[in-house]
């Protein structure tokens, strides 16, 4: 049966804590086992990014004429990651907390 997908925002920036995340999620998105596709990842890439101030400056100082969803993977219910104005309220942050190391 095939899976419907659904729709989180036109757009999805994953960022990943580590390379472990990093590859766990390459092989989700190879196997089709998420809910969006490499086409809808922002930047067309997994972005490996823990500061939400560095986030800002690299990526989203251009027009974006789409809406954005964060989907932050990472092992720390700790580390804080709270947008600047006006990105606060206009980007939905989800924080998929993991084991504190993936065994590959």
């Amino acid at each position: 049966m095939k899976r419907k997908k659904l729709i989180l925002g036109e757009k999805v920036a994953v960022i990943c804590e580590g390379g472990a995340e990093t590859a766990i999620m390459e092989l989700l998105l190879d196997a089709d086992r998420l809910i969006f596709t490499e086409n809808d990842l922002f930047h067309g890439e997994i972005i490996r990014c823990r500061n939400a101030e560095t986030f800002v400056q690299r990526y989203l100082k251009v027009r974006m004429d789409f809406k954005l969803t964060i989907i932050r993977v990472l092992d720390s219910r700790r580390e804080n990651f709270r947008l600047s104005q006006p990105y606060r309220e206009e980007i939905d942050v989800i924080n998929v907390i993991t084991a504190p190391e993936f065994l590959l």
